[in-house]
This record gives C-alpha cells, structure tokens and sequence, in this order.
C-alpha cells in the first residue's frame, strides 16, 4: 500500500503546477519526434494528460488553457522550422511568409484540442468507469484521419509518425498503416495510467493491468517476426532496376533569379552523365528540377531540356523528374479550372508534377494532389474562388497550383510504374497507398527540402519515408533538391542516405514488386471506423441531459 500511495502521490503533484507541467508534456511529445531519438517517450507522454483532465473534472476546472498550451508547446517544439521560408523569399512575401508559418502552428495546435475537450466531456459523466478512458483512442484517431482529409491539413504530427526510427517495431503497417501506430501508442498510454492510478487491497487489478501493458508493448516485436519473413509472398520481386537518383543542391531561393534555366539544366546533365550511366535502368531528379513552366503538349520539342532528351535518347535511359507542367484552356472550355490564370486569349494552369521522359512511347504526367494550404493553393478555393489571391508566392511566385481529379502511377519502361509522391505528399498514407493499388511496381519520392535550411523539418521529412515502405511493401527512391536523397527497401530500411546540401549522385538498385497489403487495398479503415463510434459517442454524450 505505501508503494501504491507513492505513485498516486506522484501524479497528484502534476495538479497543482499544471503550467509548468503543460510544458513539460509539450515538450516530451516534440522529443518523440525525428530528429529526437527517443519514440519511446509518446509512451508516457498523455499519461499526465488524462490524471489533469480527471483531477479538472473533479473539481470542476476549465482544461482549455493547459490543453492548449501543450499542444502548442508541442508544435512549436516538433515545427519551429515552418516559418523558416522567410528568410529566403523576397521582401515583399516576407511579412505573409512569417504570418504563415507561425499561424500553421497556433492553429494546429487549436485543432488537437478538438479531441481531447471531446473526451473530456465524456469522461465527465463517466468518471468512475475505468473503461470511459477508451473513448480517447476514436476520438484522437478520427481527429487525426479526418485532419488527413481536408484543405487545411497539416499532418504531420500524427502519433504514429513519431515512431519511424523504429521500423523493426512497426511492421503491422502493412496491415493498419500509420494510424494503427497511434491506436498503439494511446492503448498503451491508458494502461500505464491505470496501473499508476487504479489500486486495490489484492492488487490483482494492478497485476492485470501491467501484464496487459507489457504484452501490448511486445506484440509489435512478436509480430515483426512474421512480417519480416522473406518467404512471404509480399517479398517475391517481380523484376529490379538500377536507378541513378541526382541531388543538384540548388538554393531553391536563388533558382529563379540567380542562376539561368539553361545552366542548370547543363549541370543536370553532366551530373547525369558521369561514369556508370551505361548500366542504369532510370535516372530519377527532385522537385521542380526544370525551373520554367513546360507545356504538357510539346514537351518533346522543348529546347531548354533538349539535352535531356539526348541522354534518353542517346544513352536509352529514361528519366522520372519535377517540373512545372503547363496545361491550357480555350477560352470555351466548360472545365476550366479555378486556379487558371489568363494567357492569350485562353486559360492556363500550371501544375507541380513529374513526368517521364521514356525511350519509348509519350511523355506521361503525375499531378500533385496534396498541395501545400497558402504556399501551393489557396485552402477552399474551389468553393470560395475569391480567396484565390490568398497565396505565399515562393520559388517563383507560381500563384496558386491546379488540382489533378485523380491520380495514378506513370509508366516507366517495359510495362513498369511508378508511384510518384511529390513532397509533402509522403505525408499521406491512404493517399499514397492508391498509387500501390493500381499497380505502381515501386514509389518515388521528388522533393525540395532546402526552403527551412538544416533544420528538423528535412530530415522529419526524410523519416515519412519508412512508413510508406512499410504500408505499401514497395521500395521507394528518393531525390531531393537539398538532401536527403536515398534508396529505401520494402521493410523500411533507409540506405545510401546523402548528407544535407550537397550536390551528388548515388546509385542503386530497387525491387519491384506486385502484391498487395491489406492496408493498400483497405486504406485508413481504422480512421472511419473511428469517425463512426466517435459520432456514436458524441450522440450518447450530448443526447443526454446532466
């Protein structure tokens, strides 16, 4: 009992300097994030949370202050590179740049308190069942699945995501994706406080509740031993490529103005040309790696990438890279898109895509769908049109980006496809994971990750990576404008990594593959089944009467 007396009267500290603790909680969930190597940490990181949120409802106390100053010590924590973009941009985009980026994180970090106040509420009339704790995990899942699937998404600090250095631990993606993670991580949080706060005379409750804990934490390890099983079918390659991927480091804040189209595409070219391009299957360059818009109709006799098409059509080898597609619309087209802007006496939309240039047979597009609120598209534009001039003009001052109705995996060569994640796309796993099922034979990740400088935010991007290995079961490629390029295997392994801001090459060889995992053909069904017994809840809740 004096034991038992001991940890409820550590936790019965945290009610009384709750300011401070708000802090402290920030803080512990900011560490489990990449850079940080400690993921174990979102382990005990709500535990703290749900003994305030009940101690509050005791006595009767607003929870809206320390919610929202963890979660915003939290986002600054893991984010304080979001704003960094105005550094680079020219003088008149500062101001908007700035505002951007820190209202991304006081309005992020509003929103996770959309979970957490709803539990509150239940919890509030079910405080003496043990059992209400559970209500925790929809509500926080359907928060984070429904925060995937809007203008204003910023996910990129779902729970789950904390755990990519682990790639051995979280296999079970393949079957849940990312969002099993965060179901995971929020049991485990509830079972730990049970045991620190639920006692009894036998302490059999106790001894059942910490056995319950500790299976929990090794089932992940237990299962790996399956998934990682070369004999399954999901490992059987149906064939391999030698891939070049090409890092030309260029300050994306001086590609416009500093250095001419043609003499970028000229170090393109020599970078692609150095020795061992005779055994490459692909040659794969970053984001926007051609820097001036090109017409999607004659790309093939476009001059400023005609030494491009050279190596193709010389060396045989085809090339998957960024650039700004151009589409255009008559004047009497009848689906001219909102983000179109006037050329001539018709229409244009510029696009940020890829595009295979192939040996044989025509170019063939990918549209980014998941574009960056402000930065890339106006949030709502479609509904709202007159937001349109709502925009952070970077790298270039592109205005608002067109919107693809759908997307698809491109053809490389000889029947294979790709699946083509354009930077911030990686982030989204269900998104991602349609390319997977309509038959992508492996992923390809173009980025530009040089507009926050050596800060957490490349190489958190870099992580995303792991977990869309893992989910899809298809090795993925990445090139990135500033680092960090790298060849990631079908279990999550990263290797061949570049180091930031350097300009390089490496050459690999990928996997390709043609099954596929319950989780690429079911998508995020965590995430709507949580929505569903989140609402189920919110009816029982507010039906009621006190």
């Amino acid at each position: 009992m004096e034991s038992s007396k001991a940890k409820l009267s550590l936790l019965s500290r945290l009610n009384n300097r709750q300011g401070l603790w708000a802090v402290v909680i920030g803080l512990l969930l900011a560490a489990s994030f990449p850079p940080m190597p400690f993921p174990f940490l979102m382990y005990i990181a709500f535990v703290p949370i749900l003994y305030i949120i009940d101690e509050r409802i005791k006595e009767g106390r607003k929870i809206m202050g320390f919610i929202y100053l963890t979660a915003l010590i939290w986002n600054w924590g893991c984010g304080y590179w979001i704003g960094f973009t105005a550094f680079g941009v020219d003088e008149g985009e500062k101001f908007m740049a700035a505002t951007t980026g820190i209202l991304a994180n006081f309005a992020n970090a509003l929103l996770m308190c959309i979970p957490l106040l709803l539990y509150k509420r239940f919890r509030k009339r079910h405080i003496d069942s043990p059992y209400s704790l559970l209500a925790l995990i929809p509500f926080w899942i359907a928060f984070e699945y429904l925060h995937c699937n809007w203008d204003l998404s910023w996910s990129w600090y779902n729970l789950g995501i904390s755990l990519s250095y682990l790639p051995r631990y979280i296999q079970y993606l393949e079957w849940t994706g990312v969002l099993g993670a965060t179901f995971h991580i929020l049991l485990a949080n509830i079972l730990l406080y049970l045991l620190l706060k639920e006692k009894n005379e036998t302490n059999i409750w106790n001894k059942n509740i910490g056995y319950g804990l500790l299976a929990w934490l090794a089932l992940p390890l237990l299962l790996s031993f399956y998934f990682l099983n070369e004999n399954r079918a999901i490992y059987k390659p149906s064939g391999s490529l030698n891939v070049r991927i090409i890092q030309p480091n260029v300050n994306p804040f001086s590609k416009y103005s500093d250095f001419s189209p043609e003499s970028q595409v000229a170090m393109f070219d020599s970078l692609i040309n150095l020795p061992g391009l005779n055994s490459m299957d692909l040659v794969v360059m970053p984001e926007t790696a051609v820097p001036r818009y090109v017409w999607n109709d004659n790309i093939d006799s476009n001059k400023l990438i005609r030494p491009l098409w050279d190596v193709v059509r010389i060396k045989k080898v085809p090339i998957l890279t960024g650039i700004i597609e151009a589409r255009f619309f008559e004047p009497t087209a009848t689906n001219i898109p909102v983000a179109a802007s006037k050329y001539g006496k018709g229409f244009y939309v510029a696009y940020n895509a890829s595009v295979v240039m192939p040996v044989t047979g025509k170019c063939a597009f990918f549209e980014k769908g998941k574009l960056v609120p402000f930065v890339e598209r106006t949030p709502f534009v479609d509904e709202l049109p007159f937001m349109k001039n709502l925009l952070v003009e970077i790298g270039g001052g592109y205005g608002g980006y067109g919107k693809p109705d759908s997307i698809h995996p491109i053809r490389v060569k000889d029947g294979v496809k790709v699946g083509t994640m354009i930077c911030y796309e990686s982030v989204y796993g269900d998104y991602i994971r349609k390319l997977t099922k309509d038959n992508a034979d492996f992923l390809a990740i173009l980025t530009n990750d040089g507009w926050w400088g050596k800060t957490s935010g490349y190489i958190q991007h870099q992580q995303m990576t792991v977990l869309r290995a893992i989910e899809n079961r298809r090795d993925i490629v990445r090139s990135a404008n500033t680092g960090t390029s790298l060849f990631a295997d079908s279990k999550g392994n990263l290797r061949q990594k570049t180091d930031y801001w350097v300009r390089t090459i490496v050459d690999g060889k990928i996997n390709l593959y043609k099954e596929k995992t319950l989780y690429v053909l079911w998508g995020d069904y965590l995430g709507w089944i949580s929505v569903i017994l989140g609402f189920g809840i919110l009816l029982a809740t507010f039906g009621k009467r006190k």
